[in-house]
């Protein structure tokens, strides 16, 4: 892919101008300043924000790499490089000694280990730990089986109880590939390596179709340990309606709200304004909370029950990440990264989290998505602080 040497920004004339990096002056003495994202020209004359010139400032863009973190970087007046002389470098998930010879100043948006979040296996072992250690205070997801390893302790609870719904996940997989809800131990092929859960038969619909919350949670340390999650997100529903009727299991397009799943589906309601919010098949976390108080619910508790699942969930993952970060990575505060929690509620609007995304999805298929994405990422990148330096200067030292 073609570097792009001179960032640019469209004009309203449609002339093209090179973008200009600005920095956000230090809060406190004694600290740097950091490049400014999601800043249009009217912000940066209201926030006086500063231009930065010199040193020029370059991320690297190793594999997938989506619309709405190379628009936050070109906007911010970054420059491609395919070098090593980056100071942000957005790339798939990275080897242990990937990281070694990263300096202070350079920001990489991955930790070390970080499918110990993202392989549902991983995931739901974590919390499991913490289960049997804390009880009750940890049961943030539903009951569940990694097979093959816990056949026996699955096949012994349908025998207890055969009314149960089950739903079967790859460990590894994502967009609702290999996804399966089920009834019974016979359904899953002998030593398959994959998690199996029970299914909430009782989700909370909307106008009759179950839907579920992509929350963006960002994580800027792990020791200590910093979460950050993000005030707003995506709400996906199903395309059709909900039945918990034993014949309508194999219907993926009702029980699963994956996009993937349901883009495809001709009842499939596209966003085509981003002004237009809370209508068709997504909408924003901020459209469901005026749902919830045009039917006279408060959406605070279940807020809450988010932020409580979040933070149990990092804690869950932590001793682990810590580890492998204390192992690999030469400076504390180089790594971050953006997680997409999948959070379904039940219909007394209990939350569960259903699984963690390492990679979430930030492509814009719709207005909705653009704009909100964009201003995720760009929020992301103003808390990580990216900050100028002269490379030749700092080798030197």
């Amino acid at each position: 892919e073609a570097i792009d040497d001179e960032p640019s920004e469209v004009s309203e004339e449609g002339s093209k101008k090179q973008a200009i990096v600005h920095v956000i002056p230090p809060p406190l003495p004694g600290l740097e300043p950091t490049a400014a994202f999601g800043y249009d020209e009217a912000k940066i004359e209201e926030h006086r924000l500063v231009p930065c010139k010199r040193p020029r400032m370059y991320v690297k863009l190793a594999g997938i790499a989506s619309n709405a973190v190379k628009a936050a970087f070109k906007q911010a007046g970054f420059r491609r490089t395919k070098g090593n002389n980056w100071n942000a470098l957005w790339a798939g998930a990275l080897k242990g000694d990937e990281f070694h010879d990263m300096n202070r100043y350079q920001k990489v948006n991955h930790f070390p280990g970080t499918w110990e979040l993202g392989r549902k296996d991983k995931l739901y072992r974590n919390i499991g730990r913490f289960r049997r250690k804390l009880g009750k205070e940890f049961d943030i997801v539903p009951r569940h089986y990694v097979l093959p390893r816990e056949a026996d302790e699955w096949k012994a609870e349908y025998e207890r109880n055969e009314d149960y719904v089950y739903i079967m996940k790859p460990c590894s997989s994502s967009r609702g590939r290999g996804i399966r809800v089920l009834r019974t131990p016979a359904d899953v092929p002998k030593d398959k390596d994959c998690l199996v859960q029970r299914y909430i038969t009782n989700p909370s619909l909307i106008n009759g179709y179950k839907y579920d919350m992509r929350l963006y949670v960002v994580v800027t340390c792990f020791d200590p340990l910093r979460v950050y999650l993000w005030r707003d997100g995506l709400t996906r529903f199903a395309t059709e309606l909900y039945s918990s009727d034993e014949s309508t299991l194999r219907k993926r397009s009702m029980h699963l709200t994956n996009f993937t799943v349901n883009k495809t589906n001709t009842k499939f309601v596209a966003n085509e304004n981003a002004d237009e919010d809370g209508v068709g098949s997504k909408w924003s976390i901020a459209a469901l909370q005026r749902h919830f108080a045009e039917q006279g619910l408060s959406f605070d508790p279940v807020w809450e029950q988010v932020c409580d699942i979040v933070v149990k969930t990092m804690i869950s993952v932590e001793p682990n990440v810590n580890t492998l970060s204390k192992m690999h990575v030469p400076h504390r505060n180089i790594c971050y990264e953006v997680y997409g929690f999948d959070i379904v509620l039940d219909d007394k609007l209990r939350a569960w989290l259903l699984e963690v995304n390492t990679g979430p999805a930030l492509q814009s298929p719709s207005p909705l998505d653009k704009r909100l994405k964009f201003k995720m990422v760009s929020d992301m990148l103003n808390l990580v602080g990216l900050v100028p330096y002269d490379r030749v200067q700092f080798e030197e030292q």
